[in-house]
């Protein structure tokens, strides 16, 4: 029997359920992150048409454009990916710990 994993002891299964608790703690992060992005977005998109998207394209609208959206499309990216059940394709913590913070007030 010596190819046999020994049962988890109290150490190893109060470790799995931290891991398990921080995963889930970051899905509520996440999930709370895009309502109050796209609740930003809802309540100024008026303005925006108004003043950015009927304008004509300049460097600075691009910029602004992709300011805007990018935390967006980022969010819903690491959504889609924590719910594959494939670890290859999710995102890494390096990814989300250089990608999310581009987007500033």
């Amino acid at each position: 029997m010596h190819g046999l994993t020994p049962a988890m002891d109290s150490a190893q299964w109060q470790g799995l359920l931290l891991l398990l608790r921080v995963d889930q703690d970051q899905g509520y992060s996440k999930a709370a992150s895009l309502t109050f992005l796209i609740c930003d977005i809802c309540s100024t998109f008026y303005d925006e048409v108004r003043y950015i998207w009927r304008r004509n394209w300049t460097f600075t609208k691009v910029l602004y454009l992709l300011a805007r959206y990018y935390g967006l499309f980022l969010l819903i990216a690491m959504l889609v990916a924590s719910s594959i059940s494939d670890p290859s394709a999710q995102l890494s913590v390096v990814e989300v710990d250089v990608l999310l913070p581009q987007r500033y007030y």
